[in-house]
């Protein structure tokens, strides 16, 4: 028998301040932030796998139902708790420990139920998309990519709102504002879905990553900062993505994303900004944003 490499202290120790000892699973699939007595349990069952993205920390609850793998029911899948991970690890970062912490615990109910089968939905969603947007590249390929745009098959993709009926009306082109259906060019994809671009737009940086939009036609000179094209980027969500025809039609030949439009009428849920250098892309962090007035003090 091959004796198992432990872990060290340290390697336990940043695995389990990560996540601030909560239960991955608790946190997304009953609401509950708090912290748990738990273990690190091995996704894929192997307990000789010691790889950090091998290892979660759950209570003791749901590590015991992890590891039981039922034979009249779909288990738990290690890219699930790996999905719901990533939620909890996002959550803490973006949030603050103390104001995960400090959300209302839910109470169980159909609710929980109608989530897992959102999140089942999405994955699915996601995993059948990717297959069908990323190129099958070979490792050289993959040293030679620049931009994350050169990855993807297709160049232009169509929005459209679901119960749209503009589309395909020759009295109805795309339009320059948000319609119940338009024309883009997909950039990449991100944890939570797909993003697209919106525009490409004047900007500046600075140092330490300061950054800011620039209006066009007015003045760039701002001390410290050098002009930049900035990529505007709208990101839709699996969960507003419905269904998708990779194949299109007579009108567009190229992939349609039918899409809810459920944030003030348009199908993202955020925005982000990335550099456009000429050989490599940088994404521009939303902290690091200034108005022209404090770029300017």
């Amino acid at each position: 028998m091959v004796k198992r490499k432990r872990l060290s202290a340290g390697e336990t120790a940043a695995i389990v301040v990560a996540v601030r000892r909560r239960c991955c699973m608790c946190f997304v699939l009953k609401g509950d932030p708090s912290e748990k007595r738990g273990q690190l349990a091995h996704l894929d069952r192997d307990r000789s796998n010691d790889q950090r993205d091998n290892l979660a920390y759950l209570c003791l609850d749901h590590h015991n139902d992890y590891d039981t793998v039922p034979s009249q029911t779909k288990g738990y899948a290690p890219q699930e708790v790996k999905q719901y991970r990533a939620m909890l690890i996002d959550a803490i970062t973006n949030e603050g420990v103390d104001r995960v912490v400090s959300r209302p615990k839910k109470v169980s109910s159909k609710k929980d139920s109608d989530a897992e089968k959102q999140l089942r939905r999405d994955l699915r969603l996601r995993d059948r998309m990717r297959r069908d947007f990323i190129k099958p590249l070979t490792h050289e390929e993959w040293q030679r990519i620049r931009k994350p745009y050169e990855r993807l098959r297709h160049p232009k993709v169509i929005v459209r709102e679901v119960g749209d009926r503009t589309y395909g009306n020759p009295n109805s082109p795309p339009a320059e504002t948000m319609s119940g259906w338009f024309r883009t060019e997909p950039y990449d994809f991100y944890f939570n879905g797909i993003s697209v671009v919106v525009g490409l737009v004047p900007g500046l940086v600075g140092k330490g990553g300061a950054w800011m939009l620039a209006e066009r036609g007015k003045r760039s000179d701002v001390p410290g900062f050098r002009p930049v094209q900035i990529w505007h980027l709208g990101r839709i969500p699996w969960r507003n993505i419905r269904e998708y025809d990779p194949q299109g039609d007579e009108f567009y030949a190229e992939p349609h994303l039918h899409c809810l439009f459920s944030v003030d009428g348009m199908p993202y849920e955020d925005f982000a900004y990335a550099i456009c250098g000429e050989e490599y892309d940088w994404p521009l962090a939303p902290e690091k944003r200034l108005s022209e007035a404090k770029a300017s003090s």
